[in-house]
């Protein structure tokens, strides 16, 4: 059995993941190809449109923080199509130092965002900027990970996935 998978992540805004079995003639034999394929339901993963489906059937039951189980019998070009769009969430900074506790880092999806700033000090908008990122943070392309925050005082920064800071 050969499991081959096409992913457009993260750029991509319309689907994840294409999982293809491929599966030898001489072993497509009901027994041979029973098996369970788990795919991993990240906790970011939180919106009500993931979907998973098998050869365009979606299936129920996808929480994020789980492994999602599919076993069935295989049969030669099936196809599990996954997908978790990305969003704009933060993750507080574990530090027990006084100092450090309202630390936290923007995120998209899995991705950690950089702000590409001369300054150290970046004052998001309202008091619920930790619950909702969006209200200040957002992407400018559908083909590339951009993003622009506007903090307080109006003032614009660029924000890129931490990867691409090497590349700056």
């Amino acid at each position: 059995v050969t499991v081959s998978q096409t992913a457009g992540f993260p750029e991509a805004t319309t689907s994840t993941t294409v999982i293809t079995i491929r599966i030898p003639p001489r072993q497509r034999s009901l027994e041979q190809t029973a098996f369970t394929v788990k795919l991993r339901v990240p906790l970011w993963a939180t919106s009500a449109a993931n979907s998973i489906s098998v050869n365009g059937e979606r299936l129920s039951g996808v929480v994020p923080g789980t492994y999602f189980g599919i076993t069935r019998n295989w049969a030669d070009g099936d196809q599990v199509e996954v997908f978790y769009p990305l969003n704009l969430w933060v993750a507080p900074i574990n530090d027990v130092r006084p100092g450090w506790q309202s630390v936290m880092a923007f995120m998209y999806g899995p991705l950690v965002l950089a702000g590409l700033t001369e300054s150290d000090i970046f004052v998001p908008p309202g008091t619920d900027f930790n619950q909702n990122p969006s209200k200040f943070i957002h992407r400018n392309s559908t083909s590339g990970l951009s993003f622009e925050a506007v903090d307080t005082s109006g003032k614009k920064m660029k924000m890129i996935p931490l990867f691409d800071v090497m590349e700056e």
